[in-house]
């Protein structure tokens, strides 16, 4: 039984890595009486990554947006935290936030 067990987490323990999910998860599970099961709160799903995109996906999106528009993967941080700061404030306010994206491309070299 104890064998089977430590295969179950083993497994488990791979198959979070592979997921980049830290794997301390597994050991909050597997410490966990049956009885005493709950849901994550919302706090233990972020400090877990089970929400959210992944930083590995999102690292690959922003390699590949910055390649897209020609420009080094910091150029495009650089852009897209302008974009950020800038746009925000347009949320719901469709023409003006296009105005905005538009000057703040137009500034770091972007064709859109």
């Amino acid at each position: 039984m104890q064998t089977a067990l430590q295969e179950v987490k083993r497994d488990a323990e791979a198959y979070l890595t592979e997921m980049n999910i830290p794997t301390r998860l597994v050991e909050e599970m597997f410490s966990t009486d049956p009885a005493e099961m709950r849901n994550l709160t919302r706090p233990e799903l972020e400090a877990y990554r089970l929400i959210g995109l992944d930083y590995v996906v999102r690292e690959q999106r922003a390699q590949q947006m910055a390649e897209e528009h020609g420009i080094s993967r910091e150029a495009y941080e650089a852009f897209r935290q302008e974009l950020n700061h800038k746009c925000t404030i347009f949320t719901g306010l469709p023409e003006p936030m296009l105005l905005r994206v538009s000057q703040v491309a137009e500034r770091h070299g972007i064709q859109l």
